[in-house]
């Protein structure tokens, strides 16, 4: 099977310049508004969810985060994050992909763990351990959503949706079984 190559390292750059404006982990356990609501959809749609299931406090997360089932979610992540990869290769060499793909983490590292650790702290958590897993999720949203977009994928992509919920301040958790499980 051939691959269609394409990667534009300028949507890359796009991604890590928007970081900043981002409303990380601001709305967490809030009703979502029409437009959330719609991308929570488009997402259980991408994904194959049955069911949206709100966690209901840092406790709630821990225990979603800790469930060896969402392990499965991440799996079925990495292939796809391989496949984006793949794809991008055909277009560039490792190296340039590397470098556009850093300019995400270096971009955002430090944001995304002073809103999550604001948000934490809003909510009298003082957990590290769980300040660090939601600064990570977010990174590695903004990383597969800006791969995703670079190789021409749709809006609609679940990468892509899973970026705009985390950038309206939601924290996307985990794909259990028929459930989307999202903070």
């Amino acid at each position: 099977m051939a691959l269609n190559g394409t990667f534009d390292p300028a949507i890359v750059r796009k991604y890590a310049e928007r970081i900043a404006q981002g409303r990380w982990f601001v709305n967490l356990g809030l009703p979502f508004d029409e437009r959330e609501q719609g991308t929570v959809d488009a997402y259980v749609r991408a994904t194959g969810a049955a069911k949206v299931v709100r966690a209901t406090s840092w406790e709630h997360v821990q225990t979603i985060v800790s469930d060896p089932r969402a392990r499965d979610d991440a799996g079925s992540d990495v292939a796809e994050v391989e496949r984006l990869k793949a794809r991008a290769l055909v277009a560039t060499d490792r190296p340039a992909l590397m470098t556009a793909m850093t300019t995400i983490v270096d971009g955002g590292l430090e944001i995304f763990f002073d809103r999550a650790g604001a948000a934490a702290r809003a909510a009298r958590v003082t957990d590290p351990a769980i300040i660090r897993v939601a600064a990570s999720a977010a990174s590695e949203a903004v990383y597969r959503a800006a791969l995703a977009a670079a190789v021409g994928e749709p809006e609609t992509h679940w990468f892509i949706l899973r970026h705009e919920l985390f950038t309206n301040g939601r924290w996307p958790l985990a794909r259990i079984e028929d459930g989307f499980y999202i903070f």
